[in-house]
């Protein structure tokens, strides 16, 4: 609404938009040309640079920083809005592309910004300004409940897998790394970890795994979750993991709810979750 607002005011003639994905690029296209009344368009990787030049001189341009970088000689805006502006530092290439920009008119956008990267983003984007959950022009966005299950109890065959990592000769950093997955994500994130080749694997798979052969794929926090969806009315929910294998043990649990799997590869699969997300749900 701001950039809307300062166009159609004419104190801006050109904008660009930021994000981090090509995913993101499109949907905010999607979103500009909803609204109507502003010419937009859309620019990635995937358009080969010979016929990017004359995209840049529309009103209205949404792109990655990659390509925006890549193009920079080209690039003439009034205004900048950073998606995701927590990235605007070191050598990512938000950080870079802001640092060529001379735009009067910036505006970044993030959850959060983690302390240590306030002085660098504020150097590149402008002052930050902190908006509480309560914020009249912000509560209205948020959803009815936020939880996190950051602690369960353990279940009594991810005690056992825990004495035995914990019973291991030599132990340090790599078993300190096994007790964090077990005790995040459960057997499901250990099992995923020892499995795959490498030093992880080679030093404590021999002594690990058959202790989880017959039950490999067990996850404490679910439990916890499953009592949270539960214990609240909701229409739709979205439940965030840290991996992709958590992902899909989450959605077959919870498989009775219909849900849609939203992972990290795959734009056209990213595309069609978004799509089904939308849909009413039922079950």
């Amino acid at each position: 609404m701001w950039l809307k607002s300062l166009m159609k005011q004419g104190t801006v003639d050109r904008a660009l938009i930021l994000e981090p994905t090509r995913l993101l690029v499109k949907q905010v296209a999607l979103y500009y040309m909803s609204i109507g009344d502003i010419e937009i368009q859309s620019i990635n990787g995937s358009i080969l640079p010979q016929h990017r030049k004359s995209l840049w001189k529309e009103p209205l341009v949404v792109a990655t920083p990659e390509s925006a970088y890549n193009d920079k000689l080209w690039l003439d805006f009034d205004a900048v809005v950073v998606d995701e502006c927590h990235h605007t530092v070191g050598q990512d290439a938000f950080a870079k592309l802001m640092e060529t920009m001379s735009s009067p008119y910036r505006l970044g956008l993030s959850a959060t910004v983690p302390e240590r990267r306030r002085p660098e983003v504020e150097k590149y984007v402008g002052r930050i300004r902190q908006w509480s959950w309560s914020d009249p022009d912000i509560e209205k966005y948020m959803p009815d409940w936020i939880g996190e299950v950051y602690e369960a109890e353990l279940e009594e065959l991810e005690i056992e897998a825990l004495k035995v990592i914990r019973g291991l000769p030599g132990r340090g950093f790599a078993s300190g790394l096994l007790e964090r997955y077990l005790t995040r994500d459960g057997t499901v994130a250990l099992v995923e970890t020892l499995q795959k080749q490498g030093k992880l694997g080679e030093r404590f798979a021999p002594a690990v795994l058959p202790l989880l052969e017959e039950n490999p794929h067990r996850m404490h926090k679910f439990h916890v979750l499953e009592q949270l969806l539960d214990e609240h009315d909701f229409r739709k929910a979205i439940v965030f993991v840290e991996r992709r294998t958590i992902a899909l043990h989450v959605a077959e649990l919870f498989r009775n709810l219909n849900p849609v799997l939203f992972l990290g590869h795959g734009r056209a699969n990213q595309e069609q979750a978004l799509r089904q997300a939308k849909l009413p749900r039922h079950g």
